[in-house]
């Protein structure tokens, strides 16, 4: 009994997409594990952020205390150097007035002398 070359054609084409099956078979197990373990590493990754935004939200909570505490700081300086400033225009306006009537009394005295005198 002797084989057809359509029959050995279509062995050889069958063989062939059998090889191509296998190797796409060993391609698609490869992609697999090259995925799995970029998703291992993506894991990885997003575990290291959140710890970091962890890590950094810790530092601004920090960081936040410190501004408030200077700012709460300044403010008090403030408040006392405003305290102090008005305390002196208050003591200079009263040396001020103090000084200015035995002046406008002085003058008023003389106007008056001249006014007497006359």
């Amino acid at each position: 009994m002797e084989i057809s070359p359509e029959i050995l054609e279509l062995k050889s084409i069958i063989q062939q997409t059998n090889e191509i099956v296998v190797q796409i078979s060993k391609d698609i197990n490869y992609m697999r594990g090259e995925l799995n373990q970029m998703n291992e590493r993506m894991s990885s990754l997003e575990g290291r952020i959140i710890s970091f935004e962890g890590h950094m939200e810790g530092r601004m909570s920090s960081l936040e205390g410190r501004i408030e505490g200077r700012m709460s700081a300044l403010e008090s300086r403030m408040s006392s150097l405003e305290t102090r400033v008005e305390t002196r225009i208050t003591d200079i306006f009263k040396w001020m007035v103090g000084m200015m009537v035995p002046v406008w009394i002085g003058i008023l005295v003389a106007i008056l002398t001249q006014l007497v005198k006359g």
